[in-house]
């Protein structure tokens, strides 16, 4: 009989998650934190499991939407563009339209008329190489005067040996 009512009670509670009690356990308080800690984790990855459940149906509308976000990339770059060359062709207008409005308050006497330009007969003279060559003759002319110069304001005493270079080792 006592066989038949522990067969039953393990039938029933087979699959079962019984919680902590302090009848299970005693008044061991440790096992008991441990146990709803236990729980509590199990709580929080069924609720992260369901939000990943969300997310992974959301997931084929989000890429959809991205596809459809470069396509209107596309077309907002092409129509910049063409914002951007309608400015440029009013631009363009905008200046035409004030040269003649300036053309139109002008009166024929402030109008000069100019020559037409024509190319010159002779072509420019290159006169890169009679600078050079000035420049050189003159840094000549000046380096030269600078070392007259030099030697004149020098007034340091030259020994006599060596003007008398040849009496001075014929009498050593």
């Amino acid at each position: 009989m006592l066989l038949r009512y522990l067969m039953s009670t393990i039938c029933l509670t087979h699959g079962k998650i019984n919680p902590a009690s302090k009848t299970t356990y005693g008044a061991n308080w440790h096992i008991t934190k441990l146990e709803e800690k236990i729980f509590n984790s199990q709580t929080e990855i069924k609720s992260i499991d369901s939000v990943l459940g969300e997310y992974e149906k959301e997931l084929p509308l989000i890429k959809a939407r991205l596809a459809n976000l470069d396509k209107t990339a596309d077309v907002y770059k092409e129509i910049k563009r063409r914002i951007d060359l309608e400015y440029n062709n009013l631009k363009k207008i905008d200046i035409g339209v004030s040269g003649m409005k300036l053309a139109l308050n002008s009166n024929a006497t402030d109008l000069r008329i100019f020559e037409k330009a024509e190319p010159p007969v002779y072509p420019m003279v290159d006169t890169r190489r009679k600078k050079v060559i000035f420049g050189f003759i003159l840094g000549l002319i000046l380096a030269g005067a600078i070392a007259v110069i030099l030697e004149i304001i020098d007034l340091t005493i030259t020994l006599g040996v060596s003007l008398l270079d040849n009496n001075a080792t014929a009498a050593i």
